[in-house]
């Protein structure tokens, strides 16, 4: 028997074929489903070695936490589910986050700060974040930038921007609605 026959399997492929073949497919399904299996070791470990993780008030607090995030991130999906599936050429928006935090900011100097209202407050911040958008419209429509160039440049303007505007210190505020929303259920969510 020769050395090329004792490779080969049954269906004519030799066994480098086959194991090639293998991994490839292995490759795929950890690429694809990785996160998720990376996801669920960790869970287990965690209900496994750490006592007070599956407890109502530690998975509440996750969830609260996981809210403000969910949100963004929910934003920023629309702009790319609506924008097609090529990024370069349109569909991802890199201001986002920062511009969430400029109005954040905003919202928070003028109730502590200036000492107005809610609305005035909250009507600011959206203005800013709007404003945030117009620019981003007139960089990719007028200008002629990528949406990823110009969200991107952008972005790092607005967190200059919010860096003045807070003067690099974290704002406390204390308002009734402003702890509502954060701390309270709304209609039943955390």
């Amino acid at each position: 028997m020769t050395s090329s026959a004792l490779l080969k399997i049954d269906n004519g492929k030799s066994r480098f074929d086959v194991n090639k073949q293998l991994l490839r497919s292995t490759g795929r399904i950890l690429v694809d489903k990785g996160p998720l299996i990376l996801f669920g070791i960790l869970l287990i470990y965690l209900a496994i070695y750490a006592p007070y993780f599956l407890e109502w008030q530690n998975l509440t607090t996750i969830f609260r936490h996981a809210v403000p995030l969910s949100i963004l991130c929910f934003g920023l999906a629309t702009v790319i589910v609506t924008g097609g599936d090529d990024i370069v050429v349109g569909g991802i928006d890199l201001s986002i986050p920062s511009a969430a935090v400029m109005a954040a900011a905003i919202c928070s100097v003028m109730l502590t700060k200036f000492g107005a209202g809610m609305p005035t407050a909250l009507s600011l911040a959206v203005l800013a974040a709007l404003t945030v958008g117009v620019v981003n419209a007139f960089l990719v429509v007028i200008v002629g930038l990528t949406p990823l160039l110009a969200t991107l440049s952008s972005s790092v303007a607005v967190v200059g921007i919010t860096k003045l505007i807070t003067a690099h210190r974290r704002i406390n505020v204390n308002n009734a609605f402003i702890n509502m929303v954060r701390d309270d259920d709304i209609l039943g969510l955390p």
